[in-house]
Formats: structure tokens, sequence, C-alpha cells
């Protein structure tokens, strides 16, 4: 058996307290009933035996915390013993140097054999003040934003059939049951895979609708007014061009209408996303084509059809990804292009007819594949939230609601974080993040304080090579579920949640 544990010790609580968050996880389904952590500073040793009722079922991935006094400083060896009932799953063991504000991790492998300890290479790095020998385990407290409210725990990843190359996915109500549906963009099978939920956490088989060739993107949205979710889809290969699919009703589709989105072929549109971009109050369309390196509109009739493209030349980097949103408060939309090739993306001004003003240039990580729009701390303006796929994080620029944006705060994720979207994960009314990781076969959660940070993540395994994450509540308990688009797996991951 192999596994991951991750020691966090988190401070700045409001008594000076400092508190040791262990995070338990494993590669393989295991179960962790009790461990005993012996903590020696200067001499002295406590031992503490944390084995909550119910124990920890890994995965999901579990956590618990200790409290540290904050009265005095230096070096504490912790050493941990893993129990299943009586058989000792693993041990582990490092050295921690006690300073005040500062964060720690350490990782090492929970091998069947005790004697095993991989420390990692992270061996001492300073935390906050603390003296072992009043070393408690609070009942009630787990890791969050305020330490008062539980992180979040996800039962283990369901599998779903879907098409060849599943690239993007979407939730929605596609068949007015008021449950949550999922359809996804099949980009080796040139399809759309369509699957109802059960509103259990469950789905009925999927039903595939032929799109364009190569779908990279799928969006949702009612395109026509009559208060059925349709469907559109960018199709990188070929001519170039968008499908749209029109909802019957019922969660059935007519057959895909398309327009190009260039007046040339060859456009590689890999995204796409719905919005008002002019003053008729009917949706349209806009597109990143990321080989004719532009932007492309297509108006919308009201009717599910769209007026031929008008295209605007990017700034200067070809659009690989984009979103929506009013980034300067002008009640016009703009739109935002993660721009893989030069490390940046991309804030496009809207003038309310269609069209765009002015383009600003802003920094992310490295290679950004995703970006989504929301508002991550308490001053009511839309930032941006990038997931960047060669520097394994996620960049947060902080909108100032004129247009522009804080330098960026980038905060690690898994590797190969691919695509990124939020959810209020832990029920503290405050937006977290999570990240799909297409090279660790993981989905990352950040917690959000609520001022634009996010804490250290938390992983949680799915299929092989996730590539697009949406958010939904599919088993109608009125917490926030994750699908993965899988891309090698030919299949989805639904991670239903499950903190209490």
């Amino acid at each position: 058996m192999r596994g991951l544990l991750l020691l966090l010790l988190c401070a700045g609580c409001s008594d000076g307290t400092s508190y040791l968050v262990v995070r338990v996880a494993s590669s393989h389904a295991v179960t962790v009933t009790a461990i005993d952590v012996t903590a020696t500073h200067n001499g002295q040793q406590s031992i503490t035996r944390v084995a909550p009722a119910t124990g920890f079922a890994i995965p999901p991935q579990a956590s618990f915390a200790l409290k540290f006094s904050p009265e005095r400083s230096g070096e504490v060896l912790v050493a941990l013993k893993a129990w299943n009932g009586a058989v000792l799953v693993g041990t582990a063991s490092g050295a921690r140097t006690l300073n005040h504000g500062g964060v720690a991790e350490l990782e090492v492998a929970l091998d069947g054999n005790p004697n095993s300890i991989d420390l990692g290479a992270d061996s001492a790095v300073p935390i906050d003040a603390a003296t072992v020998s009043d070393l408690t385990v609070p009942n009630d407290l787990r890791l969050s934003g305020d330490l008062n409210l539980p992180f979040p725990t996800f039962k283990s990843a369901a599998s779903l059939i879907a098409g060849a190359g599943p690239f993007s996915v979407i939730a929605a109500q596609l068949d007015n049951d008021q449950n949550t549906d999922i359809a996804c963009a099949n980009v080796s099978a040139n399809t759309v895979s369509v699957l109802i939920g059960n509103g259990d956490g469950t789905f009925k088989k999927k039903v595939d609708y032929g799109v364009g060739v190569a779908p990279y993107a799928i969006a949702a949205g009612d395109l026509n007014g009559d208060q059925k979710i349709d469907l559109v889809t960018a199709n990188e290969a070929l001519v170039g061009n968008v499908s749209v699919l029109i909802n019957k009703g019922g969660g059935e589709f007519e057959t895909a209408v398309n327009y190009a989105t260039d007046s040339v072929n060859g456009s590689a549109p890999f995204s796409v996303a719905i919005g008002l971009f002019d003053s008729d109050v009917v949706p349209d369309l806009v597109v990143g084509n990321f080989a004719t390196d532009n932007l492309a509109v297509l108006l919308g009739e009201g009717n599910g059809k769209f007026k031929k493209a008008l295209t605007y030349k990017a700034n200067q980097h070809p659009p690989w990804f984009v979103a929506v949103g009013d980034f300067d408060d002008d009640k016009k939309l703009d739109v935002v292009a993660a721009e893989q090739t030069l490390n940046k993306v991309t804030v496009y001004l809207g003038d309310g007819k269609g069209s765009f003003g002015s383009a600003a240039d802003l920094v992310a990580g490295g290679n950004p594949s995703s970006v989504v729009v929301g508002r991550l701390d308490s001053d009511q303006k839309l930032d941006l939230v990038v997931a960047n796929r060669a520097s394994n994080d996620v960049s947060v620029l902080i909108g100032k609601g004129n247009g522009t944006f804080l330098a960026p705060v980038n905060t690690p994720a898994g590797q190969g974080a691919h695509a990124v979207t939020l959810g209020d994960f832990n029920g503290d009314a405050v937006l977290d993040v999570a990240v799909a990781n297409d090279l660790a076969n993981t989905v990352s959660i950040l917690l959000g304080h609520g001022d634009g940070s996010l804490k250290i993540p938390a992983n949680f395994p799915v299929g092989n090579k996730p590539v697009s994450i949406a958010v939904g509540d599919f088993n109608n308990d009125q917490k926030p579920d994750i699908v993965t688009a899988d891309q090698n797996s030919n299949g989805l991951s639904v991670l239903i949640n499950s903190t209490k």
C-alpha cells in the first residue's frame, strides 16, 4: 500500500494558538482507525491518539488538527503511527522548527512495512511558536478558512462512460426535472454525450449527438428563449466551426447546426462561451480561434440561430480558453482569454455593441489552460482564477472593478493543473477553487479565505487525464458535487460531496 501524509501548521488564530493540521490520503482504499502522534520538544514528550468514532476512510482524504500553546519555540520532533484496528498501517517521522507565522509541509509514504520511512525532501521548515507539553486535540476542529468548519470530503469517484476522448464537460438541468445532468464534448468521437441525472448522484446511460470535427469545448445556455438549456461546441479541426444543439425537451436535442467561426478555414476554435455582447438581450457566442489568432463573436437572432462571425484580432497571443464577465462595472460583458503560449491572460473590454475596445495582458503562471470568473473577496468586484498547467498552480487575480487587476498570487495545485472551477465546497459561504490535474489524475480543492487567498490543496483521485471540470448538485443535498472529463479513460468521474 502506498499513501501520502501531508502535515501543515496553520497559525494566526485570535488567541495566538497554533494548529498542526494533519491530512491523510492514499492511492489505495484503506481505513485508518487511529493515529498516535508523539511530539518531543526540549526533552519533553507528549503522546496524543487521534481516533474518531468512524475512523478515516481513505480515499477520500481525511483531516484532523492538533493544538499547540504558543509559549515557546524551537525544534519539535514528530513521529506518527497509523493503525487499522490492531494492525500497524505505517509510520512517519520528521522534525520541524517552530517559528511564529509559518506554514510547513511534510510528505511521507505510508507503507505496509512500518520500518519504511520516507521523509521527503522537506525535513525542516519554520512553523509557529508552540510548546509540545500542551498538545491537545479539539473535539470538533477541522481544516477550513477559520478552522471552525469542516474541510470538504468527497466519496470515492464514480466512473461514467462517455465517448472517445471527452475533453470538456458541463453540468446543467437539461430535461427540466430539477435534477442536474451532464453533457460532455468528445474530441475523438466528434460527439456530445448527454447523461441525464436521476437526482441521487447516479445517471442514465449516455445518449450521443453528432457535432463537428474535434469538439474541444462545450457550453450550455438557453439560446432560443424557450426556457430549455441548449448546447454549443467549439470544433477545432478542418473548417473550424461551432455546433449548436437545440434542446427539444426531455433532455433530447435536435440535429446540430454548424456555424463557421472565421471567414477562412482552419481557424481552430478551442473554446466557446455564451453571453450578451450587444443590446438586444439575445444570447450570443464568443469563440477563441487559436490558429487564426482572433476572437469571434456570433450574434444571436433569438431563435437559436446565429449571424455570420465577426472576428477581432487577439492581443498578440492566440486565445486557448475564453470566459466572460463585466470586469469594469459598465453593464457590458467583457471577455478574458487564457493564452498558453506566452503565460498570460488577456482581458478584452466589451463596448456593448458586439465588439471590443482596449485589451490588456495580465501575467499568469506557466501555460495557462483555463480561467474562471467569480468573486473571491468581499468587494463585489469580479476576480479571475487561472489554472496553469506547466507551473502546476493557480493564479488569483483580484479585480479592481475598472477592468484592471492586482498582480497574480499563485497557489500550488496538482501536477498538470489543466482546468479550474469554483464552488463553496465546505459550506462557509466563501467560494473555493477546484482544479483538474491531468498529470496527477486528481482534483485539487483549495479552500478560499474570503479575501482572495487560498489554502494549500487537498487532492482527490479521479480518472485518467482529467482535462475539464464542472460543478453541480447531483444528489439534491444542497452541496456542490464535481464531475471531470477524463480524456484517456473515455469517461467521466463524479465526486459526491460528503462534507458533514
